[in-house]
């Protein structure tokens, strides 16, 4: 299986932008990669309506001119950051995905971020967010996750480097965990040492952590179990952290668990967790 060579990260206004640029060009730089940046913004008409109560015609328009002059100033802006970190990486701003080597680009459309999230992330190898401010899945993660059938790579919103030395792999005998597993294995090929953490009552199952070890090892990546000890409250989100922390895992493998509900999915007490404290890199699938 190849290394992902096509990343994608949604970028619109919001706070920590530079911050959130050199974690992403980091990932590229670590894998090799190309990264799309997709700046997305959206029409005056859905911001401002083209009719308004006591206000002419003309009136509207200006409004409507107002916003598109800032969305553009704005949009300027930030493509100015997105240069300038690519500069300091040394990374090419290309219009096409080069060969070797990491590289980046700009995209721009107009539209529902989520939207273009679910449309444009079905075409790369894995799709980048930084993590909510507000530690709660929006709508832009929901649709990386649930919609493209990509993997999602969730970065903390400061991210200084990005390093694959310690991998940690959380097994619980699920589908969404499998998933995320196979799709890791280029990542994990590049670890330095990858330990595989399951709570006690799935190490009794087949497949168990051993069992995990074994695949991995078919794959060429040198991997350890740790159980964790059984308990009604073991397995939660802060003890997956918690063991994440202790062995100074780099980046923590999960499936993005979640519970059908009449007309939406809301996602599991673990991945809420992890997404909203989780100071290390997480890569997720559904």
């Amino acid at each position: 299986m190849n290394k992902p060579k096509i990343l994608l990260m949604p970028l619109g206004i919001g706070g920590e932008v530079e911050e959130r640029l050199h974690g992403a060009l980091s990932v590229a730089k670590r894998l090799d990669a190309h990264l799309r940046i997709l700046y997305t913004s959206v029409s005056p008409q859905s911001v401002i309506p083209s009719e308004i109560a006591f206000m002419s015609k003309k009136v509207v328009e200006g409004l409507h001119n107002a916003f598109e002059q800032h969305v553009g100033v704005e949009e300027q802006r930030l493509k100015g950051l997105f240069v300038k970190a690519c500069e300091s990486f040394s990374i090419p701003v290309v219009d096409n995905v080069i060969a070797d080597g990491p590289s980046a680009s700009w995209l721009e459309e107009r539209g529902l971020r989520s939207g273009l999230v679910a449309q444009f992330g079905k075409v790369v190898d894995m799709n980048i967010l930084a993590r909510p401010s507000s530690g709660r899945p929006t709508a832009s993660f929901e649709a990386a996750v649930l919609e493209t059938g990509r993997p999602l790579l969730l970065i903390p919103r400061i991210l200084k480097s990005f390093s694959l030395d310690r991998v940690m792999v959380s097994w619980n005998c699920s589908a969404e965990s499998s998933r995320s597993l196979m799709l890791s294995l280029p990542l994990l090929q590049m670890a330095g040492q990858v330990i595989v953490v399951s709570k006690g009552i799935c190490a009794e199952r087949n497949p168990g952590p051993q069992a995990i070890c074994d695949y991995l090892a078919a794959h060429q990546v040198k991997a350890s179990a740790k159980v964790l000890p059984r308990g009604k409250q073991v397995y939660k989100g802060e003890t997956l952290l918690a063991c994440a922390r202790e062995f100074n895992a780099d980046l923590v493998v999960m499936g993005a668990y979640s519970k059908k509900r009449v007309q939406e999915s809301v996602f599991g007490g673990v991945t809420q967790y992890m997404l909203a404290h989780a100071d290390m890199p997480l890569f997720l699938s559904h």
